[in-house]
């Protein structure tokens, strides 16, 4: 299986509603979430914000089972990273049930693809 399917299985996993029910979907921050403490520059959240978002950005980046998939380049900023984040958050309300960090994969993988 290529990188980019296991990731699509793992995404597809934790965004079912039957695989929450069963606790396999189990995550800390959820897309509102994300949302609520991303939502305003001058909060006090913003800072978890920046940092979740940006741990998220690193392990995607350097995680040697799916290092290959986002490539984040190195002049990219961490306000650059949360921007994308938002961004994603805005354009699909749909996804807002669906851990943080899924959303965040999808993101990345969308705005940074290794080519």
């Amino acid at each position: 299986m290529n990188k980019l399917a296991a990731i699509a299985a793992v995404i597809w996993l934790a965004a079912s509603p039957s695989a929450s029910a069963q606790g396999l979907g189990t995550y800390f921050l959820d897309g509102n979430d994300l949302a609520e403490i991303c939502e305003d520059d001058t909060s006090p959240k913003t800072l978890r914000c920046i940092g979740y978002v940006t741990g998220v950005a690193d392990l995607l980046t350097d995680h040697p089972v799916i290092k290959g998939v986002v490539c984040i380049p190195k002049e990219v900023t961490a306000k650059q990273v949360v921007d994308v984040a938002k961004l994603y958050l805005d354009s699909h309300p749909e996804m807002s049930h669906a851990g943080a960090a899924v959303l965040l994969s999808i993101a990345f993988a969308e705005s940074f693809p290794c080519e």
